[in-house]
């Protein structure tokens, strides 16, 4: 991120935002009885449904052009 000039506190948030995260799944709508599988810590990965997935994604491959593929 520091290479796109991201730095100091704005670099320390999105690094807030992207480790540490866990989730679960809902199991059964019903209201009396919410399900949900147990929390999962995910290591890879953008929360879905969120403004800075796509900024992410966009980041990622703008140097694609720039790495070597093997």
């Amino acid at each position: 991120m520091k290479f796109y000039g991201i730095s100091g506190i704005a670099n320390k948030l999105m690094g807030s935002y992207l480790e540490n995260r866990y989730q679960r799944i809902p199991v059964n709508n019903s209201k009396p009885n919410k399900l949900s599988s147990k929390w999962v810590h995910v290591k890879h990965g953008v929360p879905q449904g969120l403004v800075l997935g796509p900024l992410l994604f966009l980041i990622y491959i703008n140097d694609l052009k720039h790495k070597q593929i093997t």
